[in-house]
């Protein structure tokens, strides 16, 4: 799933009852936690798991915005 604002998605979600992982990006070294630092587009996330078990990525794309 793609949003363009990760921040902004999650209380949504959260205001909706669903649990979520924290944030967390990927560098160098593989993933790690938190917003990516310089929040380009494709490279924040956060997941989480719907009723039958699959698990959803969610992933920060804001076109409005120059990927980094």
């Amino acid at each position: 799933m793609v949003v363009p604002d990760l921040e902004r998605a999650r209380r949504e979600l959260e205001g909706r009852g669903m649990q979520l992982s924290d944030y967390f990006h990927f560098d160098a070294s593989g993933q790690v936690p938190g917003l990516d630092p310089g929040r380009g587009n494709y490279n924040s996330f956060m997941s989480f798991q719907d009723p039958d078990g699959n698990t959803w990525l969610v992933q920060e794309v804001d076109r409005t915005r120059e990927s980094s």
